[in-house]
């Protein structure tokens, strides 16, 4: 029935008894539905498989649109929910753009990075849609002026490649080789 229910835009399960089993079909059905945005299902019963075929699910669903998912605190797991669901997770955020918030802990340092990293990008990607609907222009980034302090050239350039001008620069380049230094006006 969620599969194809276009009404139900947030899908709150909060401490609903939701098992394993219930948890692995409501992912299979969000691998079809393109209008729930919000779902919730924290303090449940789930387990690690059935939290990671919703990414596994979502991931078949290109054209979804969920922004919010949440599934921590479930009962009968600890408090992560291991490296797979992590790097499925990642995976997911890899493709998916719509996707803002997500409600669990990574005990992965590398996952937990990749996934943070690809959550700022989709915020920023929300940020600029909604500017964008909202008729705002894109600000304009302002080039900011930094003096050199040194250059290091790795490799000398050669003679010819220095030397390759022609006219009063040439006059001017001469001079700074024979003398080392450049010339003044007195």
């Amino acid at each position: 029935a969620m599969a194809s229910n276009t009404h139900i835009h947030t899908l709150s399960l909060v401490n609903s008894n939701l098992h394993k089993a219930e948890g692995s079909v409501l992912a299979a059905s969000l691998a079809q539905n393109n209008s729930v945005v919000h779902v919730n299902v924290e303090n449940n019963c789930l387990d690690s498989a059935s939290v990671k075929d919703f990414a596994t699910c979502l991931l078949e669903n290109p054209t979804s649109k969920l922004e919010s998912l949440r599934f921590s605190q479930q009962k009968g797991t600890g408090n992560f929910f291991g490296r797979p669901v992590e790097e499925a997770f990642g995976q997911l955020l890899d493709k998916n753009e719509t996707l803002l918030r997500l409600g669990f802990s990574c005990d992965d340092a590398h996952w937990r990075n990749h996934i943070n990293r690809a959550l700022l990008r989709n915020n920023d990607f929300a940020r600029r849609r909604r500017k964008k609907q909202a008729g705002g222009e894109e600000e304009e980034v302002i080039a900011e002026e930094k003096t050199l302090r040194r250059v290091m050239l790795t490799t000398p350039p050669s003679n010819d490649q220095a030397l390759a001008q022609d006219g009063p620069q040439r006059a001017v380049q001469g001079f700074v080789v024979a003398h080392r230094k450049f010339p003044t006006p007195s």
